[in-house]
């Protein structure tokens, strides 16, 4: 829902969408981040909204394999308690949203 109810048009206007095809709204994000940080910087800040958004495809796309990557790029503990898992996610979503802002 996050990534979804991103404005693109918004971004649109802090920064051009990267090269020729239209971007996905997390990495249009990214490209308008880099007009304040570097490109390292852009990634590591939203790197938790890719890492949920991989997630939320898991069930019907993702390889198992894949999952552990995705839980690292949210920070998750894939050994933790759902319940801590969840707290998890939701700590590392808002650290997220608070340096973007």
């Amino acid at each position: 829902m996050t990534v979804e109810s991103l404005d693109r048009g918004a971004l649109s206007r802090l920064a051009a969408p990267p090269g020729k095809m239209k971007p996905g709204p997390v990495k249009h994000l990214e490209v308008s981040l880099q007009k304040g940080v570097s490109l390292e910087g852009a990634r590591a800040m939203t790197k938790v909204l890719v890492g949920i958004n991989e997630l939320r495809y898991a069930d019907a796309h993702m390889l198992l394999s894949e999952f552990a990557k995705a839980f690292d790029l949210v920070g998750v503990d894939q050994q933790a308690d759902p319940l801590v898992q969840g707290r998890q996610m939701l700590e590392s979503l808002v650290e997220s949203l608070t340096q973007i802002a």
